[in-house]
C-alpha cells in the first residue's frame, strides 16, 4: 500500500472504530520500532502508550458534532448520502446554496449554518435522534434525512427524504399540534429530482427550504418571546416571496400566512404595552399602542382584539366614552363574559344603570371567568374611582360585580354602603332602593354562611 492509498484508507475509515484501531496499531508499532534502539525498552513503551492515548483523544474529539456559537441561531443540516459522489453533489448544489440563502436577508447575520459530517449524519435514523443531536449542538433548527440515487422509470433520480425540527418555548398541546401540522404542510419532505435537471431542481429546493425555514424559525422565535427577531424573519419571507411563483402551493400558503404572522407580532407588542400601562398607569404606553394600531393594515383594524384595545385607548386617552361603547359593541362577542363586563362598565359610567346591570347578569350566567381577568376589571374600576371620586355611581356596579361575578359578599356590601353614603347627591331613587335591599340579602347570606 503506497502513501496515497494509506491516506485514502484513513480518510474513509478514520471515524469508524476500525479506523481508530488501525491508526493506533500502525502508529504505535512504528514509534516503538524507531525508539527501541535509541532510548531503551521502558521509554519506548512510555512513548508508545502516550502516542496511543493521543490518537484515541484525537479520534474521540474528531467525532464530536460542531456546536452553535453563543448569541447565534444554529441551523443544522444533517443529511446522509449513499456514496461520496452523491455527498459532493448535495454539498455543491443544495447545502451550499441553502447556506448562502440563510446567511442573507435581515436576519442572516444571526444565523450560523452547521453541516453535519457524514459519519454523524449516517447515525441519525429517527426524529428522536435528530432532536437529541440538535440539542447537543445547541441548534435551533435542524433539517435531517438522507439522499440517494435510484433508477425510476429507467432514469436516474435523486431521492431526498427530509424532516425538520425546531426549538421553542413550551406551548399548549393544541398549539403544538397546530405548529407541527404547519411544519409538515410547508417543509419539503420526500423529493425526487431528475439527474438531467438536478442543478435547477436542487436550487429550487434550496430556495424552498430557505423560505420555509425562516417562516418556521419565525414562529418559534415568536412563541419564545423574541418578537424583534421573529419580525425580521417574517419580513425576509415576505421579501423573498415577491419574486417567487405564486402558483406553487407552498408559496401561496406562505403569502397568505406571513401577513397574519406579522399582525400577531404587532398584536403581541400592543398587548405588552397594555400590560405595562395596567401595571404603571403610564399613558405613554397606550400612546405607543395606538401608534402600532394606526400602522396596521385595514383588514386587521377591526379584529376583536384590536377593537378592544382601541376602546380602552379611546376611554383612557381621550375620555371618549361614546367611541369606546361603539367599539365594544362592534366586537359583537355577546357570548363572552369579559365583553359583557366591559360594556357594563361603560354603560354604568354613562349612567345607564339598568342596561349595565343587565350585562352584569348576563356575564354571571356565562362560564367561569379567569381570576386574573376579574382582578384586572376590579382594579380598573377602583383606579377610575381614584381618578374621578365624583363617580360614586360606580360603587353601585362594583358592588354588583363583587357580589354576583366575583362572589365577594363582604366586599359587595361595603361597595353598596359606599354608594348609599354618597347617594343624597345622586338622583337615583330606584338604584338606592335596590342597593339597600341587596345589602340586606347579602347580610342574610353572610349570616347563614358556615
Amino acid at each position: 500500500m503506497n502513501l496515497k492509498e494509506t491516506a485514502d484508507f484513513f480518510e474513509k475509515l478514520w471515524f469508524e472504530k476500525r479506523g481508530l484501531v488501525a491508526a493506533t496499531i500502525i502508529s504505535t508499532a512504528g514509534i516503538f520500532a524507531i525508539l527501541i534502539g535509541q532510548v531503551g525498552l521502558v521509554w519506548s513503551l512510555v512513548c508508545t502508550v502516550f502516542v496511543g492515548f493521543a490518537i484515541a483523544i484525537s479520534w474521540w474529539w474528531s467525532r464530536q458534532p460542531p456546536v452553535t456559537d453563543f448569541n447565534r441561531i444554529g441551523f443544522l443540516i444533517c443529511i446522509s448520502c449513499s456514496d461520496d459522489n452523491e455527498s459532493q453533489k448535495l454539498e455543491e448544489d443544495f447545502i451550499r446554496p441553502l447556506s448562502e440563502l440563510l446567511k442573507s436577508g435581515r436576519a442572516g447575520d444571526t444565523i450560523q449554518v452547521i453541516e453535519m459530517p457524514q459519519h454523524i449524519a449516517a447515525t441519525i435514523k429517527s426524529t428522536e435522534q435528530a432532536t437529541a443531536l440538535r440539542i447537543k449542538c445547541r441548534a435551533h433548527f435542524i433539517i435531517h434525512g438522507r439522499a440517494r440515487v435510484r433508477l425510476i422509470n429507467g432514469k436516474e433520480v435523486h431521492v431526498l427524504d427530509l424532516e425538520g425540527g425546531v426549538s421553542h418555548s413550551p406551548v399548549t398541546t393544541t398549539f403544538s399540534k397546530t405548529f407541527a401540522q404547519e411544519f409538515t404542510e410547508l417543509m419539503p419532505r420526500k423529493l425526487q429530482l431528475a439527474k438531467e435537471n438536478d442543478l435547477l431542481t436542487f436550487q429550487f429546493t434550496s430556495e424552498w427550504a430557505d423560505v420555509v425555514a425562516r417562516y418556521i424559525i419565525g414562529i418559534a422565535s415568536s412563541i419564545s418571546g423574541d418578537l424583534d427577531y421573529a419580525e425580521k424573519l417574517f419580513l425576509d419571507v415576505k421579501d423573498r416571496l415577491h419574486s417567487k411563483d405564486s402558483k406553487f402551493p407552498i408559496y401561496m400558503k406562505l403569502k397568505e400566512r406571513t401577513p397574519q404572522r406579522l399582525f400577531e407580532i404587532t398584536l403581541s407588542r400592543i398587548r405588552g404595552m397594555y400590560f405595562e400601562w395596567a401595571e404603571t398607569k403610564d399613558s405613554s404606553y397606550l400612546s405607543q399602542a395606538e401608534n402600532c394600531i394606526n400602522h396596521l393594515a385595514p383588514e386587521y383594524i377591526r379584529t376583536k382584539d384590536v377593537l378592544n384595545f382601541r376602546a380602552i385607548i379611546a376611554f383612557v386617552l381621550r375620555h371618549d366614552v361614546d367611541e369606546a361603547v361603539s367599539l365594544i359593541k362592534a366586537i359583537g362577542a355577546s357570548g363572552q363574559p369579559q365583553w359583557h363586563l366591559n360594556l357594563a362598565f361603560l354603560l354604568a359610567y354613562k349612567g345607564q344603570f339598568k342596561n349595565a346591570i343587565r350585562h352584569y347578569r348576563m356575564a354571571a350566567e356565562l362560564p367561569d371567568i379567569p381570576p386574573e381577568i376579574l382582578a384586572q376589571i376590579e382594579d380598573f374600576i377602583v383606579w377610575i374611582l381614584t381618578k374621578e371620586p365624583d363617580k360614586y355611581q360606580l360603587y353601585y356596579c362594583l358592588g354588583y360585580f363583587n357580589w354576583k361575578i366575583k362572589g365577594d359578599l363582604a366586599g359587595a356590601a361595603k361597595d353598596f354602603e359606599c354608594f348609599l353614603a354618597n347617594a343624597p347627591a345622586i338622583p337615583m331613587e330606584k338604584e338606592k332602593q335596590l342597593a339597600q335591599s341587596w345589602i340586606e340579602e347579602i347580610q342574610e347570606q353572610l349570616a347563614i354562611a358556615p
